[in-house]
């Protein structure tokens, strides 16, 4: 068989020397190796700069032993839902021998099971820095059972999942970011720190060292499961700590559609949880790119920071707090266009409104928050209603409130009471809403009084008077 191959490809060269003498047609030549298939693993992780670090796989066979990786020279359409932009991956190729399936006896059972882990090497340091545990894992299933998975996610990639099938003599596994230590930054000015998933109680007590309050996991299920996590588990490790506000949101960046709403409610939950004055910690995998996501969505969406209407800044403003940030502007984008109206609400508690086309400079000269600036106002009107205030902070206050009448006096009933009252009105200007509710009952303002006949002869008087 090998000596059929050799003249096969010997052949081949000299094809390749003689057709375009032929004509200038292209030619495609097709060197086939039988009972072999190819494992393409790539990976992404953003440098600043790349000559000084390289990146390896390792594994349980010997196609993985310290295998050296190359980053791609051209950007592609690598994980597109999740990143919005073409990227250079970390990418390697092995050849693998077809073998008979591992376990005979169960037919359900993968053809293979591969365990590895990404390592990064800095040059200058000479440290190297390998994934934590657990390790990935590869299982490639019997072909009898694809249904043509790639061809429903448009894509030849192998995401989100540790199952794999042998498609076209290939398998495309795209594993996202590197997993390395355990690492967090706060985002400046805002209540927000980001990082990398805990797993032991060290990590967790740096957390709360760090002040953290609250927790918001973005991970989805089959994530944890992979990397040995117990929600119940890790909750329980928070609380030991004192870390009781531990809120669960996965998200999960496959479809663009979900990816906006999942981004959406969990803003909202971020939100929630800042404005009960936590200090909010957000995971997913790595921090690379769902949680820098989120982190834009909500600074934009709520407007806290100060170029929230210009993308490009609010996203270096992202990065700038956390160096491997590398957040979905397109997803994004499309988040604030559909959910334009939830924002115009948002826009609505702005205590001065007359301003809104300054407000950068009146509300974030000193980066404060409109939701801050907005509470900061409600308070002192509640400190006012409990203070001597002036005659003229009064009627200043009075002309704010009642400049019209909120709730005409209708003199349905057409008595002299109801007479007297309509007249009084429309001579002292009154705004305020009297509202007939039974008999000689009124209410006036938020009182219900009882008006009397006397204010008939009130009315009469004031029409002599006048």
């Amino acid at each position: 068989m090998e000596k059929q191959q050799k003249i096969v490809s010997e052949k081949f060269e000299s094809m390749k020397k003689v057709l375009p003498q032929i004509n200038k047609m292209k030619y495609v030549v097709v060197n086939d190796v039988w009972e072999t298939y190819q494992l393409n693993f790539s990976v992404f992780q953003p440098f600043v700069d790349t000559n000084s670090f390289d990146m390896r796989i390792d594994g349980n066979i010997k196609e993985l032993d310290r295998k050296l990786m190359h980053k791609r020279e051209d950007r592609i359409d690598w994980m597109p839902t999740k990143y919005g932009q073409k990227l250079c991956p970390y990418e390697v190729t092995v050849t693998m021998k077809q073998e008979p399936r591992e376990d005979k006896d169960l037919v359900t059972s993968p053809l293979k099971k591969i365990e590895y882990l990404y390592s990064m090497k800095n040059f200058k340091s000479q440290e190297v820095v390998f994934e934590r545990e657990p390790y990935r894992v590869l299982e490639i299933q019997d072909p009898f059972f694809y249904r043509g998975h790639l061809a429903h996610k448009e894509t030849s990639y192998v995401t989100n999942t540790h199952k794999a099938f042998i498609v076209n003599g290939k398998i495309d596994k795209a594993d996202s970011n590197f997993e390395g230590g355990f690492i967090f930054n706060w985002v400046q000015d805002h209540n927000i720190i980001m990082g990398t998933y805990p797993l032991s109680m060290n990590d967790v007590h740096r957390l709360k060292e760090t002040g953290v309050t609250a927790v918001l996991n973005i991970q989805t299920g089959p994530q944890m499961n992979a990397r040995g996590i117990k929600w119940d588990r890790i909750c329980s490790k928070y609380r030991d700590v004192g870390i009781y506000n531990c809120v669960s949101h996965p998200i999960l960046d496959e479809d663009e559609n979900e990816y906006i709403e999942e981004l959406f409610h969990a803003a909202q939950h971020l939100n929630d949880l800042i404005e009960q004055g936590n200090v909010v910690y957000i995971n997913d995998n790595t921090s690379t790119s769902r949680a820098p996501t989120l982190v834009l969505t909500y600074l934009t969406l709520f407007m806290k920071c100060k170029n929230y209407d210009y993308l490009p800044d609010a996203q270096n403003e992202v990065i700038m707090n956390h160096e491997i940030s590398t957040p979905n502007t397109t997803v994004v984008a499309r988040l604030l266009k559909k959910h334009h109206k939830f924002q115009d609400r948002i826009k609505l508690k702005w205590t001065d409104e007359d301003d809104a086309n300054d407000h950068r400079r009146q509300r974030f000269g000193d980066m404060h928050y409109l939701s801050k600036n907005y509470r900061k106002n409600v308070e002192q009107q509640k400190l006012k209603r409990h203070e001597k205030i002036s005659d003229v902070d009064m009627e200043a206050e009075r002309r704010y409130l009642f400049t019209t009448q909120p709730i005409l006096f209708n003199a349905e009933q057409a008595t002299q009471l109801d007479r007297a009252i309509q007249g009084l009105i429309e001579m002292d200007h009154i705004t305020i809403p009297i509202v007939h509710v039974k008999d000689q009952r009124y209410l006036v303002g938020s009182r219900i009084v009882e008006l009397r006949q006397s204010l008939v002869e009130v009315m009469n008087s004031k029409k002599v008077k006048a």
